[in-house]
């Protein structure tokens, strides 16, 4: 089919068809890269993930290893010849028959463990551990035979399985619940040094943790290149469980020497060793101005002051990419600059140097990347296509001509109609930023000649301290089927355009930022895009309370969908697990009653008059559901035009279930109420 004429809408269920490469994991020879590939089950409507290995230089189609399980964290041996991951599957035969140590595990026991595969050998994957609790991260020792893994241990006090069979949940700890976890036991975590090949496992009683950053940052141990030390994140101190902080450390192999490298007063992600050994890096975010960039942190192992090796340099270094080391001086790490990302070569001495990828391979965002001397991969993300394995074997740490060497998408992808993506500027108070704009070629080239103006999208994604960037969603090309433009906003509050703009939201969410989203629905209007009478906006979680306050101040939208919002923050205080996040940004209900009270939109919902779609999930504990019933509810009591759904078993996201589901009603909702 030509993309340019796939004119019929298209039906949410395509979704289902779609194919995207998620991680890129270059082999220690260099000469393989690993990548897992994510679709939906349309049967059992879930994730499913499958696992594949590819020659570096594209010489031969991907393999396929696994054909069951649903593998994640995906790590190479040092040898090059086993690649371990993390999987729930059913236990190994030779752990449910005893094994050498005489303790079978139920078959019932799915919980997360790691499995090895030889790749060379092939045959079925071997699991490694069999912890109750399953396994959270794990990372090999340098010479293979072991590794280390953290999971929570409850030791001798193990009442909470037991409570929960009674139908008790206690709790006498501030952070007792975790959004996608649910009720959090206050249950610390350890690091276990595990034999790959034998039976022993060995718990390090001094490398735990347990507190509120537990669920969201964990232990991530990493290995030191001459193995004798362990470095992990942990809060040890008595105020664990009320801050956010978290500290880096190191520990001997069998537990003892442990030493702390930085205190809890950043929230860490990412350690890496540097290659002789000599440091530790981190991502820092910090707890002092959680607006600031976070920042690229090296460590020094013998206890000297930490070094801040991107200081100087105004954009966040990303945590949602690791950071690579290329020498004992120079690091790459991805960041967000101007609604793009980009990588940047840091020196220890010198900070960054060099900027190696701007949004290519052109048209293309990245999505993750992996160094080697010999190999560049990295995934990237084209709204067209998906998201691709591309790979660099020109060596070196620089990216000059990435071969794309999987296609996964195929003709799924042609099937799709053709989406132009345009950046629209928007000037406001605290300095320039952006929409993206989603829409159909012919609008894009040439508005006049196209068959006149669209309905609009205005979405505004989650935050505050976030950022948008050019990527893959099958979102995009579902509503310009359908007859819409997209426009994504980088509101004040997006950390991509520097530290004032991130931080023009200080104590007043919500309200700061409607003039952003009404002059991005000024700029389409302008542009001959949009019919004026014909605009909607759609909010997520942050993005649903400044689509809130947008709603107060300006009628000028015919319908609105709210989604997984928090409206009154001081109600949210004590039931939400921002709890610990709220208190670093508006302080406490008690200290600072007024930030609290201008951030919440509860308090102007009866200047609401557009007809707003109110989206909840049940088991919502980053944004409660009772604070889209008492929005729905106000509205209501109003006579706004408003109707409140309910996702049972949702959390703080839209599970594949109900991906369907939402797209239709809101397709439905936004529709009934065009003019």
């Amino acid at each position: 089919m030509d993309r340019e004429t796939a004119a019929d809408p298209l039906d949410p269920s395509v979704l289902y068809e779609e194919s995207l490469v998620e991680g890129s994991h270059v082999s220690p020879t260099g000469e393989h890269v690993a990548y897992l590939v994510l679709n939906k089950d349309p049967v059992n409507d879930s994730q499913i993930r499958t696992l594949y290995v590819v020659p570096a230089d594209g010489s031969e189609p991907p393999h396929r290893l696994t054909t069951s399980g649903n593998p994640s964290s995906v790590a190479w041996g040092p040898d090059g010849r086993r690649l371990a991951f993390v999987d729930g599957r059913e236990p190994d035969n030779r752990f449910r028959a005893g094994g050498a140590a005489g303790e079978t595990v139920p078959a019932e026991n799915t919980s997360p463990q790691v499995w090895t595969f030889d790749v060379e050998r092939g045959g079925s994957p071997r699991q490694v551990t069999t912890l109750k609790y399953g396994v959270h991260e794990f990372d090999w020792s340098p010479t293979g035979d072991r590794i280390v893994v953290s999971a929570r241990d409850p030791g001798e006090a193990d009442d909470y399985k037991a409570n929960r069979r009674r139908g008790i949940r206690r709790a006498d700890h501030l952070s007792y619940k975790a959004d996608g976890v649910g009720w959090t036991p206050d249950i610390p975590s350890y690091l276990f040094v595990v034999d790959v090949e034998g039976d022993r496992t060995r718990r390090l009683d001094d490398a735990r943790y347990a507190g509120a950053s537990l669920t969201n940052v964990g232990l991530q141990p990493r290995w030191s290149p001459d193995g004798d030390a362990i470095a992990f994140l942990a809060n040890q101190t008595e105020d664990a469980d009320a801050s956010l902080g978290v500290g880096v450390h190191v520990v001997r192999p069998d537990g003892s020497g442990q030493r702390r490298l930085h205190p809890p007063t950043i929230q860490p992600e990412a350690p890496r060793w540097s290659p002789e050994g000599s440091r530790v890096s981190v991502v820092a975010t910090h707890l002092s101005d959680p607006y600031a960039p976070s920042d690229l942190v090296a460590c020094p192992v013998d206890g000297s002051d930490p070094n801040v090796v991107s200081a100087g340099f105004d954009y966040p270094v990303s945590t949602d990419y690791v950071p690579q080391w290329v020498d004992d001086e120079t690091l790459l790490a991805a960041s967000y600059v101007r609604g793009d990302v980009e990588i940047v070569r840091f020196s220890t001495a010198e900070g960054a140097t060099r900027r190696l990828l701007r949004g290519r391979p052109e048209g293309w965002s990245l999505a993750s990347f992996d160094y080697h001397p010999s190999t560049f991969a990295l995934v990237a993300s084209n709204p067209n296509v998906g998201n691709e394995l591309f790979v660099d074997p020109s060596g070196g740490a620089s990216v000059d001509d990435p071969v794309q060497v999987t296609d996964v998408n195929g003709e799924f992808a042609d099937s799709l109609p053709t989406v132009a993506v345009r950046r629209v500027p928007i000037d406001t108070e605290d300095g320039p930023t952006e929409a993206i704009a989603y829409l159909p070629p012919e609008l894009a080239e040439a508005p006049a000649d196209a068959s006149g103006p669209r309905s609009l999208l205005l979405s505004l994604p989650g935050g505050p301290v976030s950022c948008s960037v050019p990527m893959y969603r099958i979102d995009w090309p579902f509503w310009v089927s359908r007859g819409y433009v997209v426009l994504v906003v980088n509101y004040r509050g997006s950390e991509s355009y520097g530290p004032a703009f991130a931080g023009a939201i200080d104590g007043q969410w919500g309200s700061v930022g409607v003039e952003d989203v009404l002059a991005a629905a000024d700029a389409a209007t302008d542009r001959g895009w949009v019919d004026p009478d014909r605009m909607h906006l759609q909010g997520f979680s942050y993005g649903a309370l400044l689509g809130a306050f947008t709603l107060a101040e300006s009628d000028r939208f015919a319908s609105a969908a709210l989604e997984h919002g928090n409206y009154d923050y001081r109600a949210c205080y004590g039931t939400s697990d921002l709890r610990p996040y709220l208190e670093a940004t508006l302080g406490t209900p008690g200290d600072d009653p007024g930030a609290y009270d201008d951030s919440s939109a509860l308090s102007r919902a009866t200047e609401i008059e557009t007809p707003t779609l109110v989206v909840a999930g049940e088991d919502d504990y980053r944004a409660p559901l009772e604070q889209s019933e008492r929005l729905y509810t106000r509205l209501r009591r109003n006579g706004v035009d408003a109707e409140l759904v309910v996702y049972t078993g949702e959390n703080h996201t839209v599970h594949t279930r109900n991906l369907t589901d939402r797209l239709t009603r809101l397709q439905d909702w936004f529709e009934s109420r065009e003019p």
